[in-house]
């Protein structure tokens, strides 16, 4: 099978976003001498690896009191464990070697991953070239992953977690879906959702056990962290409140923020923090009990394609705040939506094409939006994915039959 006509022109529209935005940017730099904010991505050295980089010096305390020290969390405790892989005591001294080998870490995540679509791919019938073409393509032009590695952010881990949970679940192991979500969870609160994948399929002892890996995974990395767990609960929560002054509680969003919250930010007339801090308490409260109702009422009755990615536009829009790295989830759903256009007859429903167009403009760099020096882009990125999760909760993608796990197909 040669590379269907809807996944030619999502790869061409991520061709021609992430050319347009780099062009744009590079002319505006080199004509016109423009800097900040009109310098990224084609100038991207400002803050580079900066995410890993800002905790290196802390894991030279790690298992003591000290670890939080000038310490400034955006994630729970489970995500501070894996950085400790890449430093152990010897490399807090060598800072460069230790960036480079997290640096390779998130390279050969992609990697294992694109190989595994690959393979999947092939087994489907696309033929080599294309999948080669397909995979290419969207790996040069991902902006979200590529941000990733600019920031060195521990996202990667989450994402791969996830993914493998994912596609865990597709396959029909359960178990392995289970650890993968509550694992998610423990580092990173909002992959909660994906446990609503097993209450779609009444699955409620693995719901059980993934809530049950989250709590000891949570309890097992505090006392990593810090051997006095109540200290160290109490010093993560009191680390990661220090996100209200920087992020949330002030009105300049940025602009590779595409969550609903930001987007609300920038619409709404409101300036002082206790303002904003209102509206951040009646938006969680909204979101979660907007979201369980939309649960109920229609997403756990749609196609598994469609769970996955309304769930997984959830986990990146509801949160008060999500950079651009943490659109590398999409690409789950994505691959579910491949093996449907490879299944599915053409003409290729309207719907179905919206949403390839909506995931190439939010995987591609949308960094040249800008107006009186503030980004937008990531305020366009939030209105998008509230339109890619309309399409995911009315339209059933899984309009002709996808090859069932046990039959072999999904074993890639």
């Amino acid at each position: 099978m040669k590379l269907p006509r809807l996944l030619k022109q999502l790869l061409l529209q991520c061709c021609l976003y992430t050319a347009l935005c780099l062009g744009l940017e590079l002319v505006l730099r080199s004509v016109f001498g423009w800097r900040f904010p009109y310098d990224y991505p084609a100038d991207p050295f400002p803050s580079i690896f900066g995410d890993f980089r800002f905790v290196i010096r802390n894991y030279a305390h790690f298992h003591s009191r000290q670890f939080f020290d000038g310490l400034y969390l955006t994630y729970p405790a489970p995500a501070l464990v894996p950085d400790k892989l890449f430093l152990p005591a010897a490399a807090v001294h060598h800072r460069a070697l230790a960036t480079a080998a997290f640096l390779l870490f998130i390279l050969a995540v992609s990697w294992v991953m694109l190989v595994a679509v690959y393979r999947a791919l092939v087994k489907r019938g696309l033929t080599r070239g294309s999948a080669r073409l397909l995979l290419a393509g969207l790996y040069l032009t991902s902006f979200p992953f590529w941000f990733e590695f600019h920031q060195a952010n521990v996202e990667v881990v989450v994402w791969a977690v996830l993914s493998l949970g994912v596609w865990a679940h597709w396959t029909g192991r359960s178990w392995a879906a289970t650890v993968c979500f509550g694992c998610a969870t423990a580092m990173k609160l909002f992959p909660l959702v994906f446990l609503g994948l097993l209450v779609a399929r009444r699955q409620y002892r693995q719901l059980a056990v993934g809530l049950g890996a989250a709590v000891h995974i949570t309890a097992a990395s505090l006392w990593l962290v810090c051997p006095n767990m109540a200290y160290s609960w109490q010093a993560t929560i009191a680390s990661m409140r220090q996100m209200g002054p920087g992020y949330l509680l002030t009105p300049a969003v940025s602009g590779f923020d595409h969550t609903l919250f930001g987007l609300l930010k920038r619409c709404l007339p409101l300036r002082s923090p206790a303002a904003l801090s209102r509206l951040l308490a009646i938006y969680m409260a909204g979101a979660a009990l907007l979201g369980t109702l939309l649960y109920l009422a229609r997403i756990r009755k749609v196609p598994v394609t469609n769970q996955v990615l309304c769930l997984t536009v959830a986990c990146v829009l509801l949160p008060p705040v999500s950079f651009d790295y943490t659109l590398v989830h999409l690409y789950a759903p994505l691959v579910l939506l491949v093996f449907v256009v490879m299944s599915g007859p053409q003409p290729y429903p309207k719907p179905l094409i919206a949403v390839f167009a909506l995931l190439a403009f939010l995987l591609s760099a949308q960094s040249e939006f800008i107006w009186h020096g503030a980004r937008f882009g990531g305020q366009l990125k939030a209105v998008s994915l509230l339109a890619l999760f309309a399409l995911g909760l009315i339209y059933p993608f899984d309009t002709a039959p996808l090859p069932h796990p046990a039959d072999g197909a999904g074993q890639a």
